[in-house]
């Protein structure tokens, strides 16, 4: 906690702007503090760190309505995600990632239509899926839910997002095919729905996703031919497409980018020579 002694607020903290909190070593002093701000104009709009007083009962961070930006990553907290997180409109990031957290995604989260960056995955274990409310959050930008042990189909909902240009999905066990409703997020640079159990074919379209960067559809159970317009991405940079069950030939041209730098195609039935 810098030069603050222990027992003590940290100095930035009196800002009313960002509270950086250490390992919970003022845990009483600290909660106490953030359930009396509420809507106060000392208020803080950045709240980031191992907030370990937290972790029961969810009750103070709710009632700090300004927040902007909330990030309770890697702290190991277990439960559930408090319904209430969904009063917290003001906010534009919100990680949870890197805890222990389980039960459902609460739909309230859709309030949050401030929100441009969430992520919620990353040892997470949640049951069932994306809230369809998720649909509200109209302003996001990047949306991370990787590693969250998601066991259902993807919305179709999610393709009135268009303002994201990432979408982190891998490592979950989404199944059912790709909504073709995706295809309208033509803002995508990152797409990566790697690493869970989807089937049916590459969607006609994915054509329109033009500004992609990075395309990761491996370790799926997707068929069908490689799309021939790939070769006409002019950004893409990374296309991982292997362990699938892909079949016909190979596209020549597509390694025509000057761009793309990451090809692997492997454990396919793919023929023809990688170009």
């Amino acid at each position: 906690m810098g030069s603050d002694s222990p027992g003590s607020l940290p100095s930035r903290f009196a800002t009313g702007r960002e509270a950086h909190l250490g390992n919970g070593e003022v845990e009483d002093e600290v909660s106490e503090l953030l359930g009396s701000f509420g809507d106060n104009e000392l208020s803080p709009e950045c709240l980031d760190g191992a907030q370990r007083f937290l972790k029961d009962d969810g009750i103070s961070i709710p009632r700090l309505k300004k927040l902007k930006h909330l990030d309770l990553g890697g702290n190991f907290f277990v439960g559930r995600i408090p319904e209430s997180y969904g009063n917290l409109v003001c906010l534009e990031y919100f990680s949870l990632a890197g805890n222990d957290l389980n039960g459902k995604i609460p739909s309230e989260l859709g309030n949050l239509t401030n929100l441009r960056e969430v992520c919620l995955g990353y040892y997470n274990v949640f049951e069932g899926g994306i809230p369809v409310e998720f649909v509200n959050l109209v302003n996001l930008v990047r949306m991370d839910l990787s590693d969250g042990e998601l066991d259902v189909p993807i919305p179709s909902e999610l393709g009135n997002l268009k303002a994201l240009d990432t979408l982190y999905l891998h490592t979950n066990l989404l199944s059912g095919s790709i909504p073709n409703q995706l295809g309208n997020l033509t803002n995508l640079v990152n797409l990566d729905l790697s690493n869970n159990a989807l089937t049916g074919e590459i969607l006609s379209e994915f054509a329109d996703l033009k500004r992609l960067e990075l395309l990761n559809l491996f370790m799926n159970r997707l068929h069908g031919s490689i799309p021939n317009y790939f070769a006409d991405f002019p950004s893409l940079e990374t296309l991982g497409l292997w362990m699938n069950n892909f079949t016909g030939v190979i596209l020549e041209n597509l390694g025509q980018s000057g761009k793309l730098r990451r090809l692997d195609l492997t454990t396919n039935k793919l023929t023809g020579t990688i170009p």
